[in-house]
């Protein structure tokens, strides 16, 4: 995870060089994180990396199996973002703002 950290602080800051604005962060998926890492480390590294793409203005997009995690790992990750779109096969889409 760190790596990654690192990767996207060299992108964003290569863009704001450069004057390009409105960055956009897509990650795909959180539940592969938390297969390979606990919640509370996870956490930790979602809080900085939110914040870095929160420093410059940009969008971050994060996809999770809320089916795949309990309430408490679900609740304490929702606590890093501003709004939350649930996504059922079945019924029409959810969106909740924080």
């Amino acid at each position: 995870m760190t790596g990654i950290g690192i990767k996207l602080s060299e992108f964003l800051q290569a863009f704001s060089d450069r004057g390009i604005g409105n960055n956009r962060v897509m990650v795909h998926s959180l539940s592969t994180l938390l297969m390979y890492s606990d919640l509370q480390t996870v956490f930790r590294f979602l809080h900085v990396f939110t914040g870095r793409i929160q420093s410059v203005n940009g969008l971050g997009l994060f996809s999770i199996d809320s089916t795949s995690h309990d309430e408490q790992a679900m609740n304490t990750l929702k606590q890093l973002f501003d709004g939350v779109i649930t996504l059922s096969e079945d019924d029409e889409p959810q969106i909740r703002l924080a």
